[in-house]
């Protein structure tokens, strides 16, 4: 099935990357997150001039490990995009113990967002038109929590 391949959470390069290329308690190289965001659209209305898409992320990133063994004060990733009424099914993250190391957390975690907004379509050939959605601003951003 197409877009079910597995991702990698490796870094492959020619040469090797260092092994512990990650592995660093420098907060520049800490607060950079990956993200594989995934987007359907679930319906387009020509004559109401609206859509709904669903936007499906999978995130990874690294923490300073403070030796801390409750991390209740970390936020969850969210997403603000002006114009459009986004709602938030689901954001979570939980610590990786395989990944994680003396000097750092390895976090992984997993969001669904739904997305409502409004566009006018030109229909003048149909059902041969295409279209064209503009989305905008589109951040990633750190919620106290899901629905925030």
């Amino acid at each position: 099935v197409k877009g079910t391949e597995p991702m990698l959470d490796e870094f492959l390069s020619k040469p090797a990357p260092p092994f512990e290329l990650w592995d660093t308690d420098d907060l520049l190289y800490l607060d950079k997150v990956r993200c594989h965001a995934m987007l359907r659209i679930l319906s387009i209305d020509p004559k109401a001039g609206t859509f709904d898409l669903r936007l499906k992320c999978h995130w990874r990133f690294r923490t300073l490990n403070t030796g801390d063994r409750t991390e209740t004060h970390l936020k969850v990733p969210g997403l603000r995009m002006p114009g459009l009424n986004v709602g938030v099914e689901e954001s979570r993250i939980w610590r990786d113990l395989k990944r994680s190391t003396d000097k750092t957390l390895y976090w992984r975690g997993i969001s669904h967002f739904n997305i409502h907004g409004f566009e006018i379509f030109e229909m003048s050939d149909f059902p041969f038109d295409r279209q064209l959605i503009n989305l905008e601003l589109m951040e990633f951003v750190w919620r106290d929590n899901k629905d925030a």
